[in-house]
C-alpha cells in the first residue's frame, strides 16, 4: 500500500509541475493559481518524499530483522556445533584415561614380571657359577655348598 502512496504523490507531484509550468507560460497571469500549484507542488513533494522514507525504513527493519534472524540461526548452529565438540572431546578424554590406566597396569605388571625374571636370572647364574665349580672339581663335597636361597626362591616363584 505503501508503494501505491508513493507513486500517487510522485504521479500528483509531476501533474502539478506541468501546471505550474503552464500557468507561468500564459501570457496572462493568475498569480492566485500559480501561487495554488505552487503549494501543491510543495506539498506533493512532502507527502512523496515522507512516503519514499517511510517505505525504505520499512525495507530497512525487514533486512535488519532478517540478518538477526540469520544471526541467530548461524549461532544456535555454532553452539550446537560447540556442544558436540565439547562431548566428543570428554568421551576422547575418558576413554584416553581408561586407556592411560590399562597401560599403567600392564606396565606395573610389566615392572613386576621383569623383577621375576631378573630373580630368575640370578638363580641361573649361580647355578651356572655351581655347575662351573663342579666341572673345574670334580671332587667338591656337594653337602658344603648352601642351596637354600634356590629353594626359597623357587617356592616364591611358584606362588
Amino acid at each position: 500500500m505503501k508503494r501505491i502512496n508513493v507513486k500517487v504523490y510522485l504521479t500528483l507531484l509531476v501533474i502539478s509541475f506541468f501546471a505550474e509550468i503552464i500557468f507561468v507560460s500564459q501570457s496572462k497571469r493568475d498569480w492566485l493559481s500559480i501561487i495554488g500549484v505552487g503549494i501543491v507542488i510543495l506539498v506533493s513533494m512532502y507527502l512523496a518524499v515522507d512516503s519514499f522514507q517511510n517505505q525504505q525504513e520499512i525495507v530497512c527493519t525487514r533486512i535488519i530483522s532478517s540478518l538477526n534472524e540469520s544471526k541467530n540461526a548461524y549461532v544456535q548452529r555454532i553452539e550446537t556445533v560447540n556442544k558436540a565438540v565439547y562431548v566428543s572431546l570428554k568421551k576422547n578424554m575418558d576413554e584416553m584415561k581408561e586407556e592411560f590406566q590399562k597401560m599403567q597396569q600392564n606396565l606395573c605388571q610389566n615392572s613386576n614380571s621383569m623383577e621375576g625374571v631378573a630373580k630368575e636370572s640370578a638363580k641361573v647364574d649361580q647355578m651356572a657359577a655351581m655347575n662351573k665349580i663342579i666341572v673345574e672339581n670334580p671332587t667338591v663335597d656337594l653337602t658344603s655348598i648352601d642351596l637354600e636361597p634356590l629353594k626359597m626362591d623357587s617356592m616364591e616363584m611358584k606362588s
